[in-house]
C-alpha cells in the first residue's frame, strides 16, 4: 500500500507507491547517442574550452589529471560583466556568478566506476581547491557543487565533469532550510543532518554502508529509486576542510555505490550533489555537510511539478538491500 514519509533534512514529504511499479507504460525513451565528433574535454582538444582556471595532475605523472574552466555557456556571469539595462524587466536582477567545469579525465570515461580511486580523490581535491578559492570573493552568497551523468540527468557532454556555480544571492527554498537548521540546533544542540543519522543508524533497514568515518543510508523519504545520502559520521559544515584520509575513504565509498548502483540498473544516469555550509560568516555549527546521488529511473510528472511532493515506486528498504547485495564489478575496491 502507499504511504506519506517525512524528510527531516530537507522538510519534504513523499509518497512510496511500490504498486506503481507494475502500471503500464507506452512510451519509451527515445535513447540519447553520443553525437559523432570531437569531445572537447579529452586530452588534446585543449583548445575547445576557454582557458583553464586550474589544472590537477596525479603524483608521479606530468600530463593533467583534472582540468577546471570557465562554462563556455554559463547560467550566470562573472561579477562586473556589463549588462545591459534595457535587456532585463524591472523586477529582475542579472544572475552574476562564477560557474565553472571540472574535467574529470583526460581519457573519455562517463562515470567514477571507470576510474582510478586515486584519480576519483583528485576530483574530490579539485572541488575542495574550487570552494576554497570562492570563499576568498566576496560577492558570493552560495554555492552548487554538482555532477551530472547521462543525458536522463541533465549532461549536455558524455565526458566525466562536474559543475561548481556559485551565485550572489541564497536562494529561497536554502534560505528556509537554513533558518530551520538554526533553530532546530538551538533548541536541541544537534544539527537535523546528525539528527537524522542518529535515526537511520538506530532503525539500520536502510543503511547501504557504513564505518567509522562515514555512513551512506537511502533516505526513510526518498524522493526517486535508489537515493543514497552519504554524510561523515563527525558534524562539519566544510566540505572543502576534509582531510586527505577521510577524502580518499569518501572517493572510495561514492566510488563503490556508483559501482553497485550501475550492478543494479545498468546505464543509469544520476546526479551528484555535493552540500556544504553556505558563504555568510561563520559559525555553521548547525549545518552538517552530505552528498546526495538521485539516479533518474523515474520521471517527475504533473503531480511531483505541482505539489513538490514525489511519488516513489521503490521502497528506500528495498533500494539498500539490493544495492548492499549488488554483485560487485571486477573494479569493485572492497
Amino acid at each position: 500500500m502507499s504511504e506519506y514519509r517525512y524528510d527531516l533534512v530537507h522538510d519534504h514529504w513523499v509518497i512510496l507507491a511500490p504498486n506503481r511499479n507494475s502500471r503500464p507504460d507506452e512510451f519509451v525513451e527515445a535513447g540519447w547517442k553520443r553525437a559523432a565528433g570531437r569531445c572537447p574535454f579529452c586530452a588534446g582538444h585543449e583548445q575547445d574550452t576557454p582557458p583553464e582556471l586550474a589544472r590537477y595532475t596525479l603524483a608521479g605523472r606530468t600530463d593533467w589529471q583534472v582540468r577546471v574552466v570557465p562554462n563556455k555557456y554559463p547560467a550566470v556571469v562573472p561579477s562586473g560583466t556589463v549588462v545591459s539595462v534595457e535587456s532585463w524587466a524591472d523586477e529582475s536582477l542579472p544572475g552574476y556568478g562564477w560557474h565553472e567545469v571540472i574535467i574529470e579525465s583526460p581519457q573519455h570515461v562517463v562515470s567514477w566506476s571507470e576510474m582510478e580511486l586515486e584519480a576519483v580523490e583528485l576530483v574530490l581535491a579539485a572541488y575542495q581547491d574550487r570552494l576554497k578559492n570562492l570563499r576568498d570573493q566576496p560577492q558570493v552568497a552560495y554555492a552548487a557543487l554538482f555532477k551530472n551523468v547521462g543525458a536522463a540527468a541533465g549532461a549536455s557532454i558524455e565526458h566525466a565533469h562536474s559543475q561548481l556555480l556559485a551565485t550572489t544571492l541564497l536562494p529561497p527554498p536554502w534560505q528556509i532550510r537554513l533558518a530551520r537548521w538554526r533553530k532546530f540546533y538551538y533548541d536541541t544542540n544537534l544539527t537535523v543532518v546528525g539528527q537524522w543519522l542518529q535515526q537511520e543508524q538506530r532503525q539500520g533497514c536502510r543503511l547501504v554502508a557504513a564505518d567509522t568515518d562515514w555512513v551512506a543510508v537511502c533516505p526513510f523519504a526518498s524522493r526517486v529509486p535508489f537515493e543514497v545520502r552519504v554524510a561523515p559520521r563527525r558534524p562539519a559544515a566544510y566540505f572543502e576542510q576534509l582531510d586527505a584520509r577521510l577524502r580518499r575513504r569518501l572517493a572510495a565509498l561514492l566510488q563503490r555505490i556508483c559501482r553497485r548502483l550501475e550492478a543494479v540498473a545498468p546505464g543509469v544516469a544520476y546526479n551528484v550533489i555535493v552540500h556544504t555550509a553556505p558563504f555568510d560568516p561563520p559559525p555553521h555549527d548547525y549545518f552538517h555537510w552530505y552528498v546526495e546521488l538521485l539516479p533518474r529511473l523515474t520521471r517527475a510528472a504533473g503531480f511531483e511539478w505541482g505539489t513538490g511532493c514525489f511519488i516513489n515506486p521503490v521502497e528506500p528498504e528495498r533500494a539498500a538491500a539490493l544495492l548492499k547485495a549488488a554483485e560487485p564489478t571486477s573494479r569493485e575496491i572492497r
